[in-house]
């Protein structure tokens, strides 16, 4: 429950602020999302269902396939970086995502449907804005995704290979980023535009998502790769109002169950809570669950480092 209204673009007309919250801390987590740009509209050539998955493969490059392995190399370009000029953590999700699933494939007959049930992701080191990785392997293929270095194992069937070149090429990697998104930051922005805040008090935040077509795969149900930026997005928020401010959150590791689909234009209610702040760590469990249905849909937990850390 809560006593006060919030002032931002992102706030739902029901926010609700606990009398335990001091003020001042209250209009920091709202300017925190407010400054990501919750009140920027998505263009409308891009508010169509399977937008998310083209975003990604504008910036993936398959660079090699063989039975149950596949490389590729990621262009950390700006639309894909958060606002401290770094790969944005859901992004590292989403990634993680569409390649497993192109792995998956490789050997996962096509009578099979894959459904993801668990990610988990450790962030070792930040990836700069407009920085690369890449790796090997022998046959070229042709494909708009493909790197002119691509090989692809002898071992590999060649209709396995246009399979799986076409599953990343079908979602879009040949589609061009707009202009005005083509912008360090402008990931926030476009993941805010989804989020109304409901209710904040020390220790716990609760949002609706409203899963528009943008943040929705071509299966017609949220990304999973939507799924961890928000994660990200609600769980640095969360623990902001018990972090002090002299201290920087850097994101160790993210763990998500998914235990159901959300269909598209469904609504989502999400609640963050701190489970765990000490001097040098913060783990903030969040859970979403279906607005109609009151099912649960993900259950994810973040770990952040508070740096800098503390001597012992």
């Amino acid at each position: 429950m809560g006593s006060e209204k919030g002032e931002s673009s992102c706030a739902s007309p029901w926010l609700k602020i606990s009398k335990e919250v001091d003020p001042a801390a209250a209009s920091q987590t709202l300017r925190f999302v407010d400054r990501m740009g919750a009140s920027i509209a998505v263009p409308p050539k891009w508010e169509a269902r399977g937008t998310y998955g083209h975003l990604y493969r504008n910036f993936i490059k398959v660079l090699h396939i063989q039975p149950g392995r596949i490389s590729i190399s990621v262009h950390a370009k700006p639309p894909i970086c958060n606002g401290y000029g770094t790969l944005h953590g859901g992004s590292v999700g989403t990634l993680a995502e569409i390649l497993s699933i192109a792995c998956a494939r490789t050997v996962v007959a096509e009578d099979k449907e894959l459904f993801l049930g668990e990610i988990s992701i450790s962030y070792m080191s930040a990836t700069p804005v407009n920085g690369k990785s890449s790796e090997m392997g022998s046959e070229k293929a042709e494909s708009s995704c493909a790197s002119p270095w691509l090989k692809i194992s002898k071992e590999v069937d060649p209709a396995v290979a246009s399979a799986a070149l076409r599953f990343v090429d079908r979602l879009g990697a040949s589609t061009a980023v707009p202009p005005k998104w083509d912008a360090r930051g402008s990931y926030d922005p476009f993941f805010r535009n989804f989020i109304k805040i409901l209710h904040i008090q020390p220790g716990r935040i609760s949002i609706s998502v409203h899963a528009k077509p943008p943040i929705c795969n071509t299966f017609g149900t949220l990304h999973g790769g939507s799924v961890g930026t928000l994660t990200e997005i609600l769980s640095t928020a969360c623990a902001r109002t018990v972090v002090a401010e002299d201290k920087e959150l850097f994101l160790g590791e993210i763990s998500m169950s998914y235990m159901s689909a959300t269909p598209a234009n469904e609504e989502v209610l999400a609640n963050a809570s701190v489970v765990k702040s000490g001097r040098n760590l913060t783990v903030v469990a969040v859970q979403f669950k279906l607005k109609k249905s009151g099912n649960m849909a993900y259950s994810t937990r973040a770990t952040f480092y508070n740096m800098p850390l503390s001597s012992l």
